[in-house]
């Protein structure tokens, strides 16, 4: 199972014409500040030989993404907690499109010491993150609802 996680150190106040910015004020090419806590609705694995895996999410199995403008803590609940373990890091969302909120997401994990890239959607408060998994034969879609 891949993990969200990303990369960015950026020491930018909120004020800098670097920082991130607000999903609704990014342009293309700007970095994206996805600040919230969200838990995980939806976990999908698609295979590159085309199957798809999905595993459900309740009380008791599921997770809770945290994200800062630049740092990310996931927790694991129930049957997750067998194939990743929690993590945190920091990441850094650039947005690729002009006239939607989606575009790349890069995540450095602390704990592994690696980074991942993926994309990701933002729909009003639903976050669709897609990453390459840790055994590469295949794509995880994780989508989070913000609380």
């Amino acid at each position: 199972m891949a993990t969200v996680a990303a990369c960015s150190s950026s020491s930018t106040s909120p004020d800098s014409p670097n920082a991130p910015k607000s999903p609704g004020s990014a342009s293309k090419g700007d970095s994206v500040n996805l600040t919230g806590t969200y838990s995980l609705a939806y976990f999908q694995f698609d295979s590159t030989d085309g199957n798809t895996v999905t595993q459900n999410t309740d009380a008791n199995d599921g997770g809770t993404l945290a994200l800062t403008t630049t740092t990310y803590a996931l927790t694991w609940r129930g049957s997750f907690t067998q194939n990743d373990q929690s993590t945190h890091g920091s990441y850094e969302a650039v947005d690729t499109s002009s006239a939607n909120q989606r575009g790349t997401i890069a995540l450095f994990d602390s704990v592994k010491a690696r980074t991942q890239n993926g994309v990701y959607v933002l729909s009003n408060d639903t976050l669709t993150v897609t990453l390459p998994d840790n055994s590469g034969t295949g794509s995880d879609i994780t989508v989070w609802i913000k609380q």
